[in-house]
């Protein structure tokens, strides 16, 4: 296992917090008596964007492990379906019985409308965006994005043979980039709305930053493409990001200097990057990437909430501290009593399922 990603986890969701309780509403809409949290981490969003490059990292490597996409699929399912299930029921639940705060203004919107028990129920199957219902959580788009390139994966690979890199590289690697920055500046109609909602534009091009990765042992001149690729697409989405905060050019430092350093984590997997002055911290950053997904299930509402709740009476920035600690405790609570417990039971399970339709595994060369 290489030990800095789950480093690189814990510093990706706790600027993706951050910047959902400091940046991601203006200060009236949830802080008392015009109080101000300071505008440092209204770049966290691209912390969502580093987790793409780490799943694109270590997605492809659990398929090429994997017997088949079959085996594949199973291993998805027992990580993120039980814990998304009984996370999004306790947000459904905190979010009917408390106060969180919700914003509409200029085009932007957060918990703008109640939530149902229909969107509750279609959220749960990853359907709510698709079929006009509303997400338990907004910060759930990232997880249909998931479950999407994961078919992706499954399909390219189960259509080429799994060790055909050269040709699934060029598939991945430069063809559908290429289409979905073009899709990004172009109205193309109905092709592009395929691209979008299908194909993962403008996303991609940050999984293919760790599927080079996974497939390389070396950095080349083709991930050097392919950073240039995402570059560009983080440059609009930054761009349309600016309503707020006009200066996107520290959203790409960041961004450069994030994906920078996961590129070198990515190429000394056995190598802990980290000065031994910062060990202590890279340790708990490494410990609360191990609970980031189930942190990043239950942050947002919640810890808004938290904010809202406590800002007036200990102030913003001991009420962001609290947010991050109850929601924290929260997500390790949840992963210990599902994700833990019962992931290679439901991983068997679903196996079984798969067992009427499953036809028999080609052996691996």
């Amino acid at each position: 296992m290489n030990p800095n990603l789950n480093a690189f986890r814990g510093i990706s969701i706790l600027i993706v917090a951050l910047y959902h309780y400091t940046s991601r509403l203006p200060p009236d809409a949830f802080l008392p008596n015009g109080q101000e949290l300071g505008h440092f981490f209204r770049f966290g969003w691209i912390g969502v964007y580093v987790f793409f490059a780490i799943s694109g990292y270590c997605i492809l490597g659990s398929y090429l492990r994997s017997a088949d996409s079959w085996e594949f699929f199973a291993k998805r399912v027992a990580r993120i379906y039980p814990l998304f299930v009984v996370s999004s029921t306790v947000v459904f639940l905190y979010i009917t019985l408390f106060h969180v705060p919700s914003f509409s203004r200029d085009g932007w919107s957060f918990n703008a409308q109640d939530v149902s028990v229909q969107d509750y129920v279609f959220t749960t199957f990853f359907l709510a965006n698709d079929l006009g219902f509303t997400w338990v959580d907004g910060a759930y788009w990232t997880l249909l994005v998931e479950v999407k390139f994961y078919f992706i994966i499954a399909l390219v690979f189960g259509l080429i043979a799994r060790h055909a890199l050269h040709i699934s590289e060029y598939i991945f690697g430069f063809a559908l980039p290429l289409a979905w920055v073009f899709s990004i500046y172009a109205d193309i109609g109905p092709a592009e709305k395929i691209l979008r909602n299908i194909f993962l534009a403008p996303y991609f091009p940050f999984f293919v930053i760790g599927m080079r990765a996974a497939v390389d042992e070396k950095l080349s001149w083709r991930l050097g493409v392919h950073l240039a690729v995402s570059a560009v697409v983080m440059y609009h989405i930054s761009a349309g990001k600016s309503s707020f905060y006009e200066e996107t050019w520290v959203t790409m430092i960041a961004y450069a200097t994030l994906i920078g350093l996961l590129v070198v984590a990515f190429f000394k997997p056995t190598v802990n990057m980290f000065p031994k002055a910062v060990q202590p911290l890279a340790k708990l950053l490494g410990w609360i990437g191990v609970y980031s997904y189930a942190w990043y299930l239950v942050h947002q509402k919640i810890g808004l909430s938290v904010v809202a709740m406590s800002a007036p009476v200990v102030g913003g920035f001991v009420a962001v501290l609290l947010a991050i600690l109850f929601t924290i405790a929260l997500a390790y609570l949840l992963s210990w009593l599902v994700e833990n417990r019962y992931r290679k039971h439901v991983q068997q399970i679903v196996l079984k399922v798969f067992g009427a339709v499953r036809p028999q595994p080609a052996n691996k060369a």
